[in-house]
């Protein structure tokens, strides 16, 4: 329970910080989203995947790798894909 709580508030603490810095520098929050957050949620998996490299698990890097991409685009980009289309079709009922 502690590590989910540091997680949720670590992820908050970010958002509102890249929020605040595209503020400060007058840049969209969609581009600070799609760029700066995007990379920022990449550091964990990086970070597993450098250790199960040093310790020469390379089958278990590429599993890793595979799964969190895969999990990335399958909510990055279809969940979103399925609401615009179910947005469609009710609007053109």
């Amino acid at each position: 329970m502690p590590s989910l709580v540091a997680v949720v508030l670590g992820g908050i603490a970010v958002m509102r910080g890249a929020l605040d810095l595209a503020v400060r520098l007058s840049i969209s929050h969609f581009l600070v989203g799609a760029l700066l957050l995007a990379a920022l949620t990449g550091l964990p998996n990086v970070y597993t995947a450098v250790r199960l490299a040093r310790a020469g698990r390379g089958r278990a890097v590429v599993s890793e790798t595979l799964n969190s991409n895969t999990l990335n685009l399958i909510v990055g980009v279809a969940v979103p894909a399925l609401a615009f289309v179910v947005a469609a079709v009710v609007l053109v009922s």
